[in-house]
């Protein structure tokens, strides 16, 4: 019998072998460094209109197989915010700034705040970790101020999901008093 390993390019490999081969690795992973040799045997060589027409229908049909499991995984807190972070550290190593829209009366609400408590709000104020910018933050108090225009709204004038789920998600890991001012 030969081995899978001498099989050169060409060879065809029996089905049989293939379904024994591919219930032996299920579950396993590859090292770091294997990943790597892989990579850089592949490196340079040509794929064949053929090979992609062939990888294509494969990536369609694994994805209409594993679509629920893939759409549940994408609607998770946790993957969301793994995407805001690494879209904002991304911009950051290009060099490209990016800042928040910043509301008609965002600036002149939060200078009259500042004026009444008598205190320095940092406006734009970004939380990292959340990948998260918030329209007004007092670090001496801990608070976080949001103006809200009417995008943050449903049609019932009821304040819109997401923006419950980021306030709960900011009070948790800044520990601070969330202020919502409609304007």
């Amino acid at each position: 019998m030969k081995r899978i390993s001498n099989n050169t390019k060409g060879h065809p490999v029996s089905k049989e072998t293939r379904e024994k081969l591919r219930l032996a690795n299920i579950g396993k992973k590859l090292t770091k460094e294997h990943k790597q040799k892989i990579s850089l045997a592949h490196k340079g060589k040509k794929i064949s209109i053929e090979q992609r027409k062939k990888f294509s229908k494969s990536k369609i049909k694994f994805y209409s197989l594993h679509k629920e499991s893939f759409l549940k995984k994408r609607n998770t807190p946790g993957y969301r915010r793994k995407l805001r972070v690494a879209l904002l550290k991304y911009n950051r190593e290009i060099d490209r700034d990016f800042f928040p829209n910043v509301g008609k009366t965002e600036h002149n609400t939060l200078t009259m705040i500042e004026y009444m408590t008598n205190s320095k709000i940092c406006r734009s104020f970004e939380i990292k970790e959340l990948g998260y910018f918030v329209d007004g933050y007092d670090k001496s108090s801990n608070v976080v101020y949001e103006i809200d225009e009417s995008h943050h709204y449903n049609v019932e004038d009821k304040l819109k999901e997401k923006d419950i789920n980021r306030q709960k998600e900011i009070e948790s890991y800044l520990g601070c008093e969330f202020i919502r001012i409609k304007v």
